[in-house]
């Protein structure tokens, strides 16, 4: 996964969670706020013009290793495919491969 630039954690100490705050014995929680993508929204990216299509042995983590050597930006695939996770997917399902995963990770 990226990593995060910046730490994006945030107290949450709102009435509405008075019950969960005293079931813990605690007077507020500190919280990670999601990571949003927008940047990425005009980002152009060059796909291979062969779709790949799913199947039952395939994995995020293992098309990255066969198509960039490095398994580790498995969630490049992912992200471009808006299927972030291996359960996402269903064989034959097309994926769409970007041809450098570089540049997703690059505009984060």
């Amino acid at each position: 996964m990226p990593q995060y630039k910046r730490k994006y954690s945030t107290i949450l100490k709102n009435d509405i969670y008075f019950d969960l705050f005293e079931n813990r014995g605690v007077k507020y929680l500190k919280i990670r706020k999601t990571k949003t993508f927008d940047n990425l929204e005009d980002l152009q990216i060059e796909i291979h013009e062969e779709f790949y299509s799913w199947s039952a042995t395939d994995n995020l983590r293992r098309l990255a290793s066969e198509f960039y050597d490095d398994p580790s930006v498995w969630w490049v695939i992912g992200l471009v495919n808006q299927k972030p996770t291996d359960a996402h997917w269903k064989i034959g399902d097309k994926v769409i491969i970007p041809i450098d995963p570089y540049i997703v990770e690059g505009a984060l």
